[in-house]
Parts: structure tokens; C-alpha cells; sequence
């Protein structure tokens, strides 16, 4: 009987190790999709390491880089990003976690919570204004931010300036149907 006890406690803890591995792979899967998301934010945190933080220092998104969406495309694209991970974050049982994947599962779900709010206000939300806009986004990050300790980051500098154009063209589009909607 006690034997039988052993092995019954053994197999729990086994369960529960492996409800905690898998809650730190899908913690690191989503917080990766959440920082594709926004190439600034990537730059910014240096996310990711060698040919992948490469390619993404060659990027720009309407999602700037301390992760506020510009218009509603972007706020909804966050947004089922958001959902989808709220509904896969409730499938992790919070008594199995340890207290740091408690903490983490808590961050991650607050930040979910901020862009599925922020998506419903995304219309009444301004892509350009005087403090906050996405004009200003852009230059203070490439002002500010974006790095340049090598050839290869002065290069994806100028891939990055070569793509604002086509951003603000972005947000102006979206303030355009903004306006369109009465708004």
C-alpha cells in the first residue's frame, strides 16, 4: 500500500513537471509571436539573437516599440494574438505552476487584457497626435533607439528609413477610414 502511495505521488509529480515544461515552451512560444509583432520592440529588447534579430532590425510595424498599436488594424491583429493566448494560457491549471510561472502566466495574461481593451478603442484611438503619434514613434526610435555598432546595423538602419514612407502611408490610411467611420 504505501508502495502504491509512492508510485501515485511519483506519476503526480511527473504530471506536474511536465504541465510546468510545457507552460515554459508555450510562454516562450507566444511571448515570441507577441514580439514578432513589433520588429521596433524586438530591436529595442534585442529579443533575438543572429540572423532572425538581423532580419527584424530590417523591419517596421504600425505596433511601435513599447508595444502600443497605431490604428485598428494593428490594435486587432494584437488583439486575436491576445485571445488566442488567453484561451491557451487557461488551459495551464495555476496550482501546477511554480511561483515564477504564476508571476509570468499573470504578466502575460495582464498584457493580453491591455490588447484586447485597447482593440475595442482602437477606431477612437489617434495614430498621429502631438505626444503619442506614429510619427513620432518612428523618428524617436530611429533617433533613439535602433542601434548602430556596425556596418550591418547601419544597413538595416537604411532599410528601416526606407520603409517609413510606406508606414506613416499606413497610418494615414487608417486614419483615413477613421474619418470615413465619423471618427
Amino acid at each position: 500500500m504505501n508502495a502504491s502511495r509512492s508510485l501515485l505521488l511519483l506519476a503526480l509529480l511527473g504530471l506536474a513537471a511536465r504541465a510546468a515544461e510545457s507552460f515554459d515552451t508555450w510562454a516562450e512560444r507566444i511571448s515570441t509571436e507577441w514580439v514578432r509583432q513589433s520588429p521596433q520592440f524586438a530591436t529595442n529588447a534585442q529579443y533575438f539573437s543572429g540572423v532572425e534579430q538581423d532580419a527584424i532590425d530590417r523591419q517596421l510595424s504600425l505596433i511601435g516599440q513599447w508595444g502600443n498599436a497605431f490604428g485598428r488594424t494593428a490594435a486587432q491583429q494584437r488583439a486575436v494574438l491576445a485571445q488566442r493566448g488567453l484561451q491557451e494560457l487557461a488551459a495551464f491549471p495555476r496550482e501546477q505552476l511554480t511561483p515564477i510561472q504564476r508571476s509570468s502566466a499573470a504578466l502575460l495574461k495582464w498584457s493580453f487584457e491591455i490588447a484586447l481593451a485597447d482593440a475595442r478603442y482602437a477606431r477612437e484611438t489617434w495614430v498621429f497626435d502631438q505626444f503619442n503619434g506614429l510619427h513620432l514613434d518612428l523618428v524617436n526610435f530611429l533617433t533613439q533607439t535602433h542601434p548602430i555598432r556596425s556596418p550591418r546595423d547601419a544597413e538595416n538602419y537604411l532599410a528601416r528609413l526606407a520603409l517609413v514612407p510606406e508606414v506613416l502611408g499606413q497610418g494615414i490610411a487608417e486614419s483615413q477610414r477613421a474619418a470615413q467611420e465619423g471618427f
